[in-house]
């Protein structure tokens, strides 16, 4: 007699920071002690960790955040906002306590700029990083990691990151990051990581020497022989994905391959493939 019993549902777990968006509209941005009217203004759950739990939700995946929030009004809010969306919040870290102990909760103030299409961000972090007790006991780590088949870090809470990224390698989970820019504890998690979201300005940034884009997508395939791919995104030219690939895969690509690389991050063909054919573009928009 065949088991009819479903398999349960695979989980992404999101290690990082769930916070709470301010969000103000203006016209443009205020001048050196100008006062300015926002057009339009909302308070939203946002934090890397926290938007893609909530997406991920909303295309009806299972997420299951690993955050850290204060007992405070915004910490609330974030809990509720998660769980309105449909959100696993049990992993969740909610540290309680009175002033002047009281742990805040992490909140950003975004003001969106109409008319340069531009958004600036002012953020205040968590005030206390997660402690020993609160989650690095392996009855924690086992049900946090129970049914996962993909691990997401925001390059935040480097030390619970690490922990948690080690832990899902002995179970064969594939981890992902997704970085911005360079920050604290990041030279430990790379190491640890399959694959990098990053920002258009990232691998310079990580490689200063870097004269292009290409040259620092290169270097940080070089240096962390786990990485397979790379995935950065260019605005409105889209997105490149440079993975490690074989030469016969290389030169499937030929030259349509070669000239829509081209248009997106202004460089030949033979400029993003090594000579050894080590390292292999791909296009997206």
């Amino acid at each position: 007699m065949e088991d009819t019993q479903a398999a349960p549902p695979a989980v992404v777990v999101a290690v990082g920071s769930c916070c709470v968006d301010l969000i103000g509209v203006v016209d443009h941005f205020p001048r050196p002690d100008d006062k300015t009217r926002t057009r339009h203004f909302q308070v939203e759950c946002g934090g890397n960790c926290g938007n893609v739990a909530v997406a991920l939700a909303r295309l009806g995946v299972a997420a299951r955040p690993l955050a850290k929030v204060g007992a405070d009004a915004w910490g609330r809010f974030i809990v509720q906002q998660l769980r309105n969306e449909g959100v696993d919040t049990r992993s969740l870290v909610v540290k309680p306590g009175e002033e002047p102990t009281r742990v805040s909760s992490p909140f950003t103030y975004i003001i969106v700029d109409q008319a340069t299409k531009t958004r600036t961000c002012l953020h205040t972090p968590l005030s206390e990083d997660f402690l020993d007790e609160e989650f690095f006991q392996p009855a924690q780590i086992e049900e946090l990691l129970r049914d996962c088949r993909l691990l997401f870090l925001d390059s935040r809470h480097p030390r619970a990151a690490r922990l948690v990224a080690l832990e899902a390698r002995k179970r064969a989970i594939p981890v992902l990051m997704d970085i911005e820019k360079v920050r604290e504890g990041m030279f430990d998690l790379l190491p640890v990581v399959d694959s990098l979201n990053t920002s258009s300005h990232f691998p310079t940034m990580y490689f200063r020497a870097a004269t292009d884009l290409t040259n620092g997508l290169v270097q940080l395939l070089s240096d962390y022989p786990r990485l397979r791919f790379i995935v950065t995104t260019l605005g409105e030219k889209g997105s490149v994905w440079i993975e490690k690939a074989n030469a016969e895969s290389c030169s499937e690509l030929g030259d349509e391959g070669a000239s829509t690389v081209e248009a997106f991050v202004d460089r030949n063909y033979d400029q993003w493939s090594r000579a050894e054919s080590e390292w292999c573009p791909s296009y997206t928009k």
